[in-house]
């Protein structure tokens, strides 16, 4: 094909299915058609010649050029397939999209569901998760649990008042003094009942803090603060111990001087 039926053919290709009517007068041209005009109208006047000098090799180079501008126009999907598949990919930021291998799990889930019994042992799982106002109950019962502090206090209250109570009780002098088995007998039963009452506390305390760390999930730390007082509570038993002995020690001087009355 000669260089005039290249530069006819690619200008009829560029021209292909417009189905304009073609314009009058001096209408401004398409800078495409413009040029492709000018190349014919350079090479319809040059003799072919087998040694193709350099103009006559640029004019080709630039023809070719145009022929592919005209193929690319009017096939987009060309202009895609010239794009390597690594460069496509990073523009479209394949790599980036997280989504997408979600989306391929969830996929090969469902593909890996041989029957509809795993599909319903899914659903009684999720059935079984507590609800969103069931989450928010557990977190208001969590923050209405007394804290660190209030429960420390609580304790030291607790242990001066049972200390204050047993120095209250009577002395070895004092028992002397005791005139009546009704009033040995109110010494017994005060004892008793402070040796009851700080059993009682000690447990008490105990049981709370179990009942804490069993009503939900350690949140913000508060699971190490429970630990923190419970081994507060260790140190202490010895203390503890020494004021249940004092107080049998005052039991058995009661005994004693109930039996010297009688």
């Amino acid at each position: 094909m000669s260089f005039q039926d290249k530069v006819r053919e690619a200008k009829k290709n560029l021209a292909k299915g417009s189905g304009d009517e073609e314009k009058k007068g001096d209408e401004q041209k398409d800078p495409l058609a413009q040029e492709m005009e000018q190349l014919e109208e350079r090479v319809s006047g040059m003799p072919e010649d087998d040694g193709e000098p350099e103009h006559i090799q640029d004019l080709k180079h630039r023809i070719s050029n145009l022929e592919q501008r005209t193929e690319i126009l009017e096939n987009p999907e060309e202009l895609v397939s010239r794009i390597p598949s690594d460069a496509l990919e990073q523009s479209l930021e394949l790599d980036d999209m997280a989504h997408q291998t979600e989306l391929e799990s969830l996929r090969e889930q469902i593909k890996d569901a041989e029957s509809g019994d795993e599909i319903e042992d899914i659903r009684a799982q999720l059935a079984s998760l507590p609800s969103a106002s069931e989450i928010d109950d557990i977190e208001n019962q969590l923050r209405s649990k007394v804290s660190k502090e209030n429960l420390e206090q609580a304790v030291n209250e607790r242990v001066k008042d049972i200390e204050s109570r047993l120095d209250k009780t009577p002395e070895q002098e004092d028992l002397d003094d005791l005139v009546s088995t009704e009033d040995l007998q109110s010494a017994r039963e005060k004892m008793a009942e402070t040796t009851s009452s700080m059993e009682s506390s000690i447990d008490s305390l105990e049981q709370r803090i179990e009942e804490i760390e069993d009503s939900g999930p350690d949140v913000d730390g508060f699971g190490q603060e429970i630990a923190e007082i419970r081994h507060m509570l260790e140190e202490n038993r010895e203390r503890h111990n020494q004021l249940r002995d004092r107080v049998a020690e005052l039991a058995d001087l009661l005994n004693e001087m109930a039996r010297r009355r009688t």
